[in-house]
């Protein structure tokens, strides 16, 4: 008897982007294995045409809403919360899987950990793509030096319901402050070496003007869960070791 494949919601959310999410559409149709996807689309009120583009593909969607909202995790959360899949993976508007195979690569391996991540292609804002990898096994050094991918990260479900929402409070990383109180509280994780998506490097969290309060967020998000011991010993102290080791290299 072949083995069950779970179902795994898509998100999209969209605010005046109408090229970049019907690029993102086409991704997710063009999945060999679209009859387990369940696809949401959750738009806030755009006023550049998106609407016209939802209502092409709306035969695609199990569920899309346009109506004003506050920001990114706000249509996030609305997504979880009018999703049914076993997972969750967020593709925002003008990001795309990596290839119509996508899906289908990544139900060939053995799906039950609580957060299952992957690479990503990331591009930049004159075109140019790179290879981005995640680490085989997921540490605390890397969430506090770095992140998960979201593009990049399927997140069961339950894990919402469980933990809770994203939370409102921060305005550019809710969602790594959730994979920190995840993180801290045990859940399971599983690297497979598949390139999930292509992430375009236009987001709000890449945005320049937003670096100081990202990094802001970022520490006030780790204060939450771990202690200043905890934080000068997975992250402060290697930080001035990777500095003193690339130093090393220019003699």
């Amino acid at each position: 008897m072949a083995e069950k494949k779970p179902k795994i919601s898509i998100v999209t959310i969209n605010y005046n982007d109408r090229v970049g999410l019907e690029k993102t559409i086409l991704s997710v149709r063009n999945q060999i294995c679209f009859e387990q996807i369940e696809y949401i689309i959750i738009d806030a009120a755009s006023k550049d045409g998106s609407l016209s583009v939802i209502q092409k593909y709306s035969d695609l969607f199990s569920f899309w809403l346009s109506e004003p909202d506050l920001g990114i995790y706000y249509g996030q959360n609305k997504g979880i919360l009018n999703s049914k899949g076993e997972y969750i993976l967020f593709l925002n508007s003008g990001d795309t899987l990596a290839s119509e195979n996508t899906l289908t690569e990544i139900l060939s391996f053995e799906l039950s950990s609580d957060l299952i991540y992957g690479d990503m292609l990331i591009e930049s804002k004159e075109g140019n793509l790179r290879l981005g990898r995640q680490p085989p096994v997921m540490t605390l050094s890397h969430l506090l030096l770095d992140t998960i991918w979201h593009p990049a990260c399927l997140i069961k479900r339950k894990l919402f319901e469980r933990y809770g929402l994203y939370d409102l409070n921060f305005r550019i990383v809710a969602d790594y402050e959730f994979w920190l109180k995840v993180f801290s509280a045990g859940v399971s994780t599983k690297y497979i070496p598949v390139i999930f998506s292509r992430f375009n490097l236009q987001g709000l969290s890449s945005a320049p003007q937003n670096q100081n309060v990202l990094l802001q967020e970022r520490k006030k998000a780790q204060s939450l869960y771990f202690n200043r011991i905890t934080l000068f010993l997975y992250r402060d102290l290697l930080k001035v070791i990777r500095f003193l080791f690339s130093l090393g290299r220019f003699f």
